[in-house]
């Protein structure tokens, strides 16, 4: 694998080559990245956590372009988005502006639409559902501290769910067995959410609302540590605490630490289960042990 500092200098030699044939002049140029540490020991932090889900996205207009009518409501109004909720999809709303610039460059963009170009007005209320981000993968989240008692039981039924999934490959990928609830948060319900109480006044025009508003649906980001393999997960479910019931994506279920070449027996046969895969020949005496 190539090291950072030598990606780095190609890049910048491809820009520096840019620059000189002038295609700067009449270029919009993007720069980003998919997403920042995956499974360095930064990921393990908050802010491993943010810049895996923030990744880096750069823009540059043409100075020509700038000094134009639209220019310059496109540069604002992108300086200004810099500090809204903005994902992937916007990229794509944004190059067809790019190729038909709008006349309108002023009204705010409609919230039912996924995809808002970053060179027009996003509105400042917009949120992950809006954007078609799943809670998994928002930053824009108030999370709590968890129940206990029920973040253990979401960590266990999260095991038996990959194990569920690697069940066909057993010949392969050993079982596994959960070795730590790390942590847990369950997402706090909006400030907004109240109970209708009925009527205040005798005509009942006035409604009456009370605070604390409870549900028995509660999302839940689960992080845990299993065995073998010394994996860690970070998990998001949906969990019915009346009916203690779970419902789990795997695409929701991040490997956030190094496997190396632990699932090194399943890649080339089924790559998606890398992530879950321990092989036994990668069991290490005290691991096996705990089985």
């Amino acid at each position: 694998m190539r090291q950072s500092c030598e990606a780095d200098e190609d890049i910048k030699s491809h820009f520096q080559d840019l620059f000189e044939i002038g295609a700067f002049e009449n270029t919009v140029i993007f720069v980003g990245a998919d997403h920042g540490h995956r499974f360095a020991a930064l990921r393990e932090t908050q802010q491993g956590q943010q810049e895996e889900r923030l990744p880096f996205m750069a823009v540059y207009l043409p100075e020509k372009f700038k000094e134009t009518n639209a220019g310059m409501r496109m540069l604002g109004n992108l300086v200004a988005n810099a500090e809204k909720l903005t994902s992937p999809f916007d990229i794509h709303a944004s190059l067809f502006d790019i190729l038909d610039i709008p006349d309108d460059l002023e009204s705010a963009q409609d919230l039912s639409q996924r995809s808002l170009s970053i060179f027009r007005p996003i509105p400042e209320e917009r949120n992950c559902a809006d954007a078609g981000i799943e809670p998994h993968w928002c930053t824009c989240l108030s999370w709590q501290e968890g129940d206990e008692k029920n973040s253990n039981i979401l960590a266990e039924a999260l095991v038996q769910t990959i194990n569920g999934y690697t069940a066909p490959e057993r010949k392969l990928c050993a079982p596994l067995k959960l070795h730590k609830l790390v942590n847990s948060k369950m997402l706090v319900p909006d400030e907004k959410m109240l109970r209708y109480g009925g009527a205040a006044d005798k005509d009942g025009f006035v409604p009456k609302f009370t605070g604390n508003a409870t549900t028995s649906k509660a999302i839940y980001m689960v992080t845990f540590t299993t065995v073998p393999g010394n994996a860690r997960y970070e998990a998001t479910v949906d969990y019915d605490i009346v009916k203690n019931e779970v419902t789990i994506d795997m695409l929701s279920i991040s490997h956030v630490n190094k496997y190396g070449d632990t699932p090194h027996c399943i890649i080339d046969k089924n790559y998606f289960l890398a992530t879950y895969c321990v092989c036994y020949d990668k069991i290490e005496g005290s691991d096996f042990l705990q089985q």
